[in-house]
């Protein structure tokens, strides 16, 4: 849809039929003042590109208009606003755009407004500095000549030399270059000074941006932070925020990234005795400094303290005594530069404190910020501004800069997303005024009774010392209500609720709707009214025990002002976890770096050349691939040869042409790829040449990205990657990661017996059966060895438990083979073997008068290991004969047998720690639906475990589905598996669709090019049907979407499906929207008398069902191809889409 600036910079640059019009200042000055009077981001991409390529830049020339400058600014801003590529030209142009630039923003008369788009245009380039004519061209505005004017440079690792050497460079430059260059060196230092003067809040705030955004790069934070610090841009910023309050958010940005402790020039971090030694030199330089010039005003402060740093509030007083001049003496004994800046007393103080202070480290960052909620809380972060955040920028300083911006990203979309929970929650109960008792309902919430905080408080433990028990009654809650109550488990987040008379007058939107006080805290457990732990998933009278905010309960002095809450508040589903991730996030902040391989780490915090997973890169090694057709192999694996032995070579059917369909067991070696003689190869003859590709890739150390649409075969592909490395890597272990149960499941389920060696942690059925399967196996071998000892005439209960069998093996087994082994020294004949092989009566051998001696020889060792096998599968599955409990048994299976460990992300970032104790790891991990997750669920598999070392990490999902979960509906989340695909990382991407129609491929055609069809079984292929409805979506609440005619229609279709003999069990009703969910629920309830599934693409999480009915919702406004994927994800057999014709249109 065009906005009015689009419409606006067409009227102005296009003629009648298309072209552009000359371009003149008269046109200029009116584009000029269309971008200053329209809003910041009014613009579609496409339009503004356009302009700036084929208009602004084309007639560009030294001699253009100031006005053209900022034009070309204006249209830069806008378009990185979107995160769209910008359009460059020469490297000599840009540097001379950028020079003037410059010149036009230090001139005394250039308006705030056009310093603001000038500074908008700076943060633009320097977003994508990645790009070599920017990078090059911006080079002197990062280089170390921008220390040129300050007072203190660091004299460290070499960088005097440094600094000379770009000195005596430039002195060799002709004047113009020269002043062109220190001009842009200069920039930054002067965009500092400015935060000195009263400027307008607008100028401030992008010049934060631009901070932020060079001090979030280690390449452009090298040399500037350094000026940045001598500046004092931090401190000069922290004056103006009582003038502007909503200043406080962008100033909290500047600080994260000004005290962020790393190491600008080694990258490493800094330790926390780094950080306290800094602190301790400074306080004793300061301490020295005191002594010899300032005994009058400080001397007995000084004779009373050891450490400036002891009592920081006394040090305050003392410097307070101090005038100003001696307290720029005291930060030149620091090093703190006052050049150019007008500080006052108590900023100059500030600034002395925080260097006695000495910072914090990540773990210490990470503390300060609480997980969980009160009021203040979270009227504090609807009232943010959304650049105010250090937001998931293009590169990080280190693992840990990318976790704490992802806890500081995941905390505010999920607080952003509770404050609205709750503001739809409250005016659903009022307070009578007669008698105080609450009226109303809701289903995410429930009024409460009395309860007590109770206090244990241990010297030696750890855990929260307030806690509560809070009972529940759910018998006027409706069912699916009543469902999500029971659902809530450990760690889930609650919020307690005071509600009292509503105050429509009051500026708060909490007092206005009634809300006295909000506290919050977390699930311990939840208990039945005998005071055991509930195992009734839908009881409807149940206790809670919760562990209550200890930041909040440990400021107050009176327990019993929490004890009044008469409101219970559980989140949405989505949201009722989004702690275990900040959790999660605590538990490996401190991690270093290297706990990731060197090529993932590069590319991960956004440096090097995103190559980690180039064919190049990869070191072959010798590996077992199984039974693939010769003619895919050659076509496939071109970069690894094909030697053509005897077995191998082409033969000729049908009048001498040659056959290039069979089959081989094919193996990689350091020649090429060869035929495999011995073995038995998995059948890998339905792969793909992508799906082939992507397999061999998983072998190798080094990064597999795989991507492709539904239907794909990406849960196909998972299990052959599993297979083919266990069996290559038969000592090395494999954890396997999924964002769902069901897609965990199914891939795991298609592994073969081969490498069925596998958990599912996060499939207690599963783990028991296994177990009991376990133990039957256990038994049956056992009588086995029974009826083996019986066969050689040995007496005894030799298979009564699994040590008598040991025994019995040692005893009388094992001697028997080496005795016969012995014998054949001195005899080699088939009649020897036949009378003397000792378990012929067990197993006989088949031998004739004809057959071979070898072939004999070989039927002995074969039969001998059958035999030996029983006793090894007693000796693995012993212990489980006494171990009782499934939790032993299942950490027996894994740290002993198992060598694939299959997870979803929600469970590991709950049983991290558990895994941990067992003194596993693993050297390749496997994440699937790799799109889906976030930042922290894609690292966290590969960090948790810091003595581990990853050598393979294998990702497949689909870029172009719906991306991570998000609390904050507004927000926007990258996953690691579509930015590593962003920044260049080879991706192997699957264009073969098995098992679908013409209609549901033609859909995904749309979006992800030409698609193939594959193998699919007669009359099964998934089709896609339409059910055309003119109703229209309706917006109840902002971001929840309702269409009556269509959930209406959607319930008609199941109706008929129903009839049908369809069973409900088999159908779900499929929606994006959780309002839309409610909706369709009320209109079943009342239509149908069985009722199947309704779900939303999230609560789905890609289960699939047979059949799914569709309620888009959406009548004008088109749905993402995220969220088409998702949907189209849901079913097996068919789906059918109920939608306006609009939408139709739109899929495809």
């Amino acid at each position: 849809m065009s906005s009015l600036l689009d419409e606006t910079v067409r009227s102005l640059t296009r003629t009648k039929k298309g072209g552009w019009v000359k371009c003149s200042s008269k046109v200029i000055d009116k584009l000029l003042d269309a971008f200053l009077e329209a809003s910041h981001n009014e613009a579609s991409t496409t339009e503004i590109s356009s302009l700036l390529k084929e208009f602004l830049w084309k007639d560009y020339s030294e001699g253009i208009t100031d006005n053209h400058i900022l034009v070309i600014a204006s249209a830069l801003s806008l378009i990185a606003s979107s995160n769209h590529a910008l359009s460059i030209p020469s490297s000599e142009d840009l540097t001379s755009f950028l020079t003037r630039l410059l010149q036009i923003y230090e001139r005394s008369h250039t308006s705030p407004p056009h310093k603001t788009v000038i500074v908008r245009a700076l943060t633009a380039l320097v977003s994508q500095v990645q790009d070599p004519v920017i990078r090059k061209s911006t080079a002197p505005m990062f280089s170390i000549l921008s220390w040129t004017d300050i007072e203190f440079r660091p004299h460290h690792d070499d960088l005097d030399s440094q600094f000379s050497k770009a000195m005596d460079k430039l002195s060799s430059l002709s004047g113009r270059e020269k002043v062109s260059r220190l001009k842009m060196a200069s920039i930054t230092r002067l965009l500092c000074l400015e935060l000195n003067k009263d400027v307008p809040l607008t100028l401030k705030v992008e010049i934060v941006n631009y901070l932020c955004l060079v001090l979030s790069l280690l390449p452009t934070r090298r040399f500037l932070k350094t000026v940045v610090d001598q500046t004092n841009a931090c401190f000069s910023l922290s004056r103006d925020i009582d003038k502007y309050p909503k200043l406080h958010y962008y100033w909290d940005a500047l600080n994260y990234f000004t005290s962020f402790p790393v190491d600008e020039f080694t990258g490493q971090m800094k330790s926390r005795d780094q950080l306290k030694e800094a602190a301790s030199t400074a306080g004793t330089l300061l301490q020295s400094t005191l002594y010899q010039k300032f005994q009058d005003q400080a001397g007995k402060f000084l004779l009373e303290t050891s450490s400036l740093s002891s009592d920081l509030d006394r040090t305050r007083k003392e410097l307070s005594k101090i005038d100003t001049a001696g307290l720029v003496t005291l930060l030149s004994t620091l090093h703190i530069s006052t050049k150019d800046q007008n500080l006052d007393s108590t900023t100059m103080i500030d600034i002395i404190i925080s260097k006695l202070n000495g910072g914090m480290d990540a773990s210490e960052i990470c503390s300060t910020v609480s997980a969980l909620p009160t009021d203040a809380l979270l009227i504090q972060i609807s009232e943010c501004p959304s650049d105010a955040l250090p937001s998931l920028g293009p590169q990080f300083l280190s693992l840990s800069d990318l976790l704490l911006r992802s806890y500081q990203q995941i905390r505010a979309d999920a607080f952003t997303e509770i404050y609205e929970h709750v503001l739809r929650t409250l005016p659903r109960f009022r307070i009578q005024k007669k008698d105080s008792k609450i009226t109303g309902s809701s289903r995410h919430a429930v009024q409460i009774g009395n309860y007590t905080i109770t206090t244990t408080k241990s010297l030696t433990s750890s855990e929260n010392p307030y806690s509560t028990k809070i009972k529940l009654d759910l018998h006027s809650c409706p069912q699916a209500s009543i469902s999500e109550w029971n659902d809530l488990t450990e760690g889930d987040v609650v919020l307690l609720a005071k509600i009292g008379q509503n105050s429509p007058k009051s500026t708060n939107p909490f007092v206005k709707e009634g809300l006295l006080s909000l506290s919050s805290g977390t699930i311990i457990s939840s208990l039945s009214n005998s005071g055991h732990i509930k195992k009734d998933s839908k009881s409807k009278s149940f206790s809670l025990h919760i562990s209550m905010d200890p930041t909040q309960l440990s400021h107050s002095d009176k327990l019993s002002a929490y004890e009044d809450y008469n409101l219970l508040i559980k989140l949405p589903p989505r949201l009722k976890g989004y702690k275990r991730s900040l959790d999660a996030i605590s538990s490996i902040i401190e991690v270093n770096d290297d706990v990731l391989p060197e090529w993932l780490l590069e590319s991960v915090l956004g440096y090097g050349d995103a190559n980690c997973g180039d064919w190049s890169n990869f070191e072959k090694k010798n590996l077992m691939l199984g039974k693939v057709q010769r003619k895919l192999l050659e076509e496939a694996l071109p970069e690894f040869g094909f030697n053509k032995t005897k077995e191998t070579k082409k033969r000729r059917v049908d009048g001498g042409e040659e056959s290039t369909d069979n089959l081989i067991d094919a193996v990689i070696t350091d020649s090429g790829i060869s035929e495999r003689t011995i073995g038995e190869g998995d059948d890998l003859s339905n792969l793909t040449s992508a799906q082939l590709r992507a397999l061999v890739r998983s072998l190798h150390d080094g990064l597999t990205c795989a991507s492709g649409p539904p239907c794909s075969g990406k849960k196909t592909i998972a299990s052959k990657i599993i297979a083919a490395c266990t069996s290559n890597y038969p000592t090395e272990r494999i954890l396997v990661v999924s964002k769902n149960l069901s897609t965990l499941t199914d891939v795991l389920k298609g592994l073969t017996d081969s490498t069925s060696n596998s958990v599912n942690l996060s499939d207690q059925l599963s783990i028991t059966a296994s177990n009991e399967a376990d133990i039957e196996s256990l038994q049956q071998t056992l009588k086995l060895v029974d009826n083996l000892a019986i066969s050689l005439g040995d007496i005894g209960a030799w298979g009564n438990d699994p040590n008598t069998a040991t025994t019995y093996f040692r005893h009388h087994i094992e001697p028997r083979w080496i005795s016969f082994l012995h014998s054949l020294k001195t005899n080699r004949t088939i009649e020897h073997i036949a009378s003397t092989y000792p378990f012929q009566k067990f197993s006989p051998l088949q031998v004739t008068s004809t057959t071979p001696f070898t072939t004999v020889l070989e039927s002995t060792m074969t039969n001998y290991i059958s035999i030996k096998s029983l006793f090894d599968t007693i000796t693995n599955l012993a212990p489980l004969s006494f171990l009782t409990s499934t939790k032993a048994r299942t950490t027996y299976r894994i740290s002993t047998q198992a060598r694939v460990v299959g997870i979803t992300i929600d469970d590991l970032l709950m049983q991290a720690s558990s895994l941990n104790a067992m003194n596993i790891s693993f050297s390749g991990v496997l994440i699937l639906d790799a799109g889906r997750m976030n930042m922290l669920e894609s690292l966290f598999p590969l960090m948790y475990n810091s003595k581990q070392r990853i050598k393979r990490v294998a990702m497949i999902g689909d870029e172009r589905g719906l991306g991570p979960d998000v609390f904050n509906q507004g927000s926007v989340s990258e996953s690691l598996f579509q930015r590593l695909i962003g920044r260049g990382v080879n991706v192997e991407r699957f264009n073969t669709v098995f098992g679908v129609d013409d209609s549901f491929r033609n859909v995904l055609q749309k979006r992800y090019g030409a698609l193939e069809s594959g193998v699919s079984v007669a009359d099964k292929n998934l089709s896609l049907k339409w059910s055309i409805i003119k109703g229209i979506e309706t917006e109840p609440h902002p971001g929840f979407f309702q269409n009556v005619e269509e959930a209406e229609a959607a319930v008609e279709a199941v109706a008929g499906s129903l009839e049908s003999g369809i069973a409900a069990t088999d159908i779900a009703i499929v929606t994006p929207f959780e309002s839309q969910k409610v909706l369709l629920q009320e209109v079943a309830d009342s239509k149908l008398n069985v009722l199947p599934p309704i779900e939303t693409i999230e609560s789905l999480k890609a289960r699939k069902v047979k059949h799914a009915v569709i309620s888009t919702v959406r009548s004008k406004a088109a749905i993402s191809d995220g969220e088409l994927t998702a949907l189209l994800s849901s079913a097996t057999e068919s789906i059918t889409m109920v939608c306006s014709e609009y939408i139709k249109a739109n899929i495809g």
